[in-house]
């Protein structure tokens, strides 16, 4: 399952929030309407942790650890 957050904040849906997909979607749309920041989405790891606020960048991008991808593919 996708968790959704903001580009713009901390706001974030997620399942270790208690959030199914389609509550997830219209939280976002939620977000959307109330600050018109941007919603993005990413897997959620099978061992996501309650709570848990996605890492961003200095430029905003998320860290999302990747494992096995070869530099240039």
């Amino acid at each position: 399952m996708n968790m959704k957050y903001c580009l713009h904040c901390d706001w974030y849906a997620s399942r270790t929030d208690g959030y199914d997909a389609h509550e997830q979607s219209r939280e976002a749309i939620d977000h959307f309407l109330d600050t018109g920041h941007a919603i993005d989405s990413m897997p959620e790891p099978s061992n996501a942790e309650p709570n848990h606020t996605p890492e961003f960048d200095a430029e905003g991008a998320t860290r999302i650890p990747v494992t096995g991808v070869r530099e240039g593919e």
